[in-house]
């Protein structure tokens, strides 16, 4: 048998492509022989060949003989915690930073929005509910005061000095806001009311992403996926969609289900949403309002989690995510039957009985051949995340 498994006599123990039946990815194939422990390891820089010496796949070696049993070596996932950024940093309006009241209306994605929205000061509340049909009206308390101006009388031949009784009025943020500006909000989501402020668009900020004219209706922006928040005003008929900014920079934090993100190997700087190329992470599960490593299993080769937690939980979101491996061999548990091409890519065989090779062992260390004893071995890593590096051993089957 010579190195690239073929016997002596010419036989290819490597199937075609083209022989290759249509699986669902990342399934082991049934087997009486045994079942494989779970485990997770992996390793992955920004989406590049996984060998760094190398410029495609994983290296493979056919095995010349038989070796002794192997043990098994698993790790499991990865996970951490993004904290929320502990200031903020105002951006001055002239002078100073202009607080203005605010009910803010929030696309919740499938929950029961909390409240409405609007700017008070001396402008006057409403407040919009998206979870019943009430809309914009009258506030009550000191708001409800805030549409009566008044200016003393005074004799046409007196001095022609008045006097100036009306309340000084805050200027409307929703009236003067334009698409890309930021806004911090304090206090509770839950709350009537709270104070927003012109922000540096930065971690812990909500950024205007659109804004619709015309109307105070605050579920105009529900339609808007990136929206988290949408504030309008009593007395300008416009409304702010907003979203959230956990990490300057960040996009991953919007991906979805099937997507791909990728980032440094670090759980405060920003990662970005990335085509499914080898070396990125695929999200499996996305989690909002928790911020929870444990909601993620964990339990398969090349998981980890990745959480980010707001000040607010109502922002906070988890993503259960899984390494793009090179082929189906990174994601194999002990005794997996699978299918060795010609081109030295490894797939799930749909069973045994049609399966030319067997997983033996593996670990979690890269160019570990010395580990697998004989046995072939395919090894996979990349310098940005050694953690999920490995090395698994397989033997001819039939």
């Amino acid at each position: 048998m010579d190195s690239n498994g073929r016997d002596s006599d010419g036989t290819a123990r490597k199937p075609d492509k083209d022989d290759k039946k249509a699986r669902p990815s990342g399934r082991p194939a049934d087997d009486d022989d045994g079942a494989a422990a779970f485990g997770v390891s992996f390793g992955v820089g920004a989406p590049q060949p996984a060998d760094p010496a190398a410029s495609g796949g994983p290296d493979v070696n056919v095995p010349s003989g038989e070796a002794a049993s192997l043990g098994f070596d698993p790790n499991h996932g990865v996970t951490g915690n993004i904290p929320f950024a502990d200031t903020q940093i105002p951006v001055p309006v002239g002078d100073q930073v202009v607080p203005v009241k605010a009910v803010l209306g929030l696309t919740l994605k499938g929950w029961a929005a909390v409240g409405g929205v609007v700017l008070a000061g001396l402008i006057g509340v409403s407040v919009a509910n998206a979870d019943d049909d009430t809309g914009p009206g009258p506030g009550t308390g000191s708001a409800s005061e805030t549409d009566d101006f008044s200016i003393e009388p005074t004799d046409d031949w007196g001095s022609g000095e008045t006097e100036d009784t009306s309340d000084s009025v805050e200027p409307d943020p929703v009236a003067d806001a334009a698409v890309g500006d930021c806004f911090y909000v304090s206090g509770d989501i839950t709350d009537v009311e709270v104070d927003i402020e012109s922000t540096y668009c930065g971690a812990g900020a909500f950024e205007v992403i659109d804004i619709v004219e015309g109307t105070n209706d605050l579920g105009v922006c529900d339609a808007d996926v990136y929206s988290d928040q949408s504030v309008t005003s009593t007395v300008t008929a416009r409304v702010l969609c907003m979203a959230y900014i956990p990490i300057d920079g960040d996009t991953a934090y919007r991906a979805q289900t099937g997507e791909c993100v990728y980032g440094p190997n670090d759980y405060s700087s920003a990662w970005t949403t990335t085509s499914c190329d080898t070396g990125s992470f695929r999200v499996l599960e996305r989690y909002e309002g928790q911020s929870d490593p444990n909601a993620c299993a964990n339990d398969a080769y090349g998981e980890r989690s990745r959480t980010y937690a707001a000040t607010d939980s109502y922002f906070d979101v988890t993503l259960c995510l899984q390494i793009v491996y090179p082929d189906d061999i990174g994601y194999a548990e002990q005794y997996t039957c699978m299918v060795l091409y010609e081109d030295d890519t490894f797939a799930f065989a749909d069973s045994c009985d049609t399966a030319n090779v067997r997983v033996v062992g593996r670990t979690s260390d890269y160019d570990a051949s010395g580990f697998c004893d004989g046995y072939g071995w395919s090894t996979w890593s990349s310098p940005e995340f050694p953690e999920h590096s490995y090395t698994v051993c397989w033997e001819w089957y039939y």
